[in-house]
């Protein structure tokens, strides 16, 4: 079995990389595991995407940022930050990324913030570090003055040129109202109104928000890896799954589908996607 050689550590880090790029989107989570203990992946991980994204159908890039994420550590973060700059992650920007962002905690705060300041990025990366922001202030109860600042300097450093900048900052409006700051309100109202933001978030949400507060969730990134996750982003890409229950595992476990993630598959196999 697989996961003995994990365990025992007779696998190299690259070794198990090209391991996970090659069971493309269903893995198995104890691979996934091994790797997140590889103090090595974080080096590795960016120098391998171009090659290892194409063989695993596109799911190593994704995998990864997940895996970064995990890992929690000063060089996953900094990997991560090169992942995000350079390659399009699509709706995983929205999707994802600011709880990725968020799990790394306090202790990274200032340097989340320095994304959503850095115009090198993508606006939408630039918007889920700012929501990362949010997510790290109410898990932990920090950061309100700093994010309150930040907000400030915000409407200081945009390009009203650009209108997908524009759009982020319109969608930040209803975090900045969740702020409940007197004078950083004001300026939220007059930009709304001065750049037209009603079609993106409404006056009566500002004030709601304003007044009351906005839900703020956070999700743990070792939920992506769980095989009902897998298995439904299975059924949304690819359709059904052609693989009689008796066979090897499709998440290279080394156990057979029946006793592996067959009843994962049969709940997402007939649920409403």
């Amino acid at each position: 079995m697989l996961t003995l050689i994990y365990r025992r550590g007779i696998m190299r880090t690259e070794e198990l990389l090209r391991e996970l790029a090659s069971r493309k989107l269903v893995v198995n989570r104890e691979l996934v595991e091994e790797i997140v203990k590889r103090q090595d992946a974080p080096k590795l991980i960016p120098e391998l995407i171009d090659e290892l994204d194409e063989v695993s159908d596109g799911w190593f890039l994704i995998h990864s940022i997940f895996i970064l994420s995990i890992m929690k550590t000063r060089e996953s973060f900094e990997a991560l930050k090169r992942i995000v700059k350079k390659y399009d992650l699509g709706d995983w920007i929205t999707e994802d990324l600011h709880h990725l962002l968020a799990n790394f905690g306090f202790e990274f705060f200032d340097d989340i913030a320095e994304i959503v300041k850095d115009r090198d990025y993508n606006p939408w990366v630039r918007y889920a570090a700012y929501r990362a922001l949010f997510i790290i202030n109410k898990e932990e109860g920090k950061g309100r003055e700093k994010l309150v600042e930040l907000s400030k300097q915000l409407f200081e450093i945009i390009d009203e040129g650009d209108e997908v900048e524009m759009d982020v900052v319109c969608f930040m409006l209803q975090y900045m109202a969740s702020l409940h700051d007197e004078e950083l309100y004001s300026i939220v109202l007059k930009f709304g109104k001065d750049m037209r933001c009603w079609g993106i978030v409404s006056l009566k949400d500002l004030e709601e928000i304003y007044e009351h507060g906005m839900e703020i969730e956070k999700r743990d990134p070792w939920q992506h890896f769980h095989p009902r996750n897998l298995l439904r982003l299975y059924k949304i890409n690819y359709g059904n799954l052609k693989l009689d229950k008796y066979e090897p595992c499709i998440c290279g476990s080394g156990r057979k589908f029946k006793y592996c993630c067959w009843e994962y598959w049969k709940e997402v196999r007939w649920s409403n996607l």
